[in-house]
């Protein structure tokens, strides 16, 4: 038997964090989150995920600062990331990408096709 795939959800809304959690738990994902920049540094080292779903817009720091310390980390260096964004410019979009995101995610979440995003 497959372990479920686990995901990070890194959002400061609580709603945010709320629909991503009943999006996915239902097809079979291990859901965790973190609402700063700090908080999901902690728990990536603490879960090891597969994938994270990264605001790039946090209170603590950029999305883009989060993505650096993970590359940085042994343990999490080779996370896939994929950044999420009310506000993303097709610019800001590339230069996500360009960092190292696999994918960009815009909010508001398509709750129909997110699962498949993912």
């Amino acid at each position: 038997m497959r372990r479920a795939a686990r995901i990070l959800v890194v959002d400061d809304q609580p709603a945010n964090l709320a629909l991503v959690r009943r999006i996915l738990d239902p097809v079979g994902f291990d859901v965790s989150e973190a609402r700063s920049g700090a908080e999901a540094l902690a728990v990536a080292q603490e879960k090891s995920p597969d994938l994270i779903l990264l605001d790039m817009h946090l209170p603590d720091m950029h999305g883009l600062d989060v993505l650096r310390r993970l590359r940085e980390s042994a343990r999490s260096g080779g996370v896939r990331v994929a950044a999420m964004s009310a506000l993303a410019t097709p610019e800001d979009s590339n230069a996500w990408l360009k960092a190292g995101c696999v994918g960009v995610i815009e909010k508001p979440i398509d709750v129909r096709g997110f699962p498949n995003e993912v």
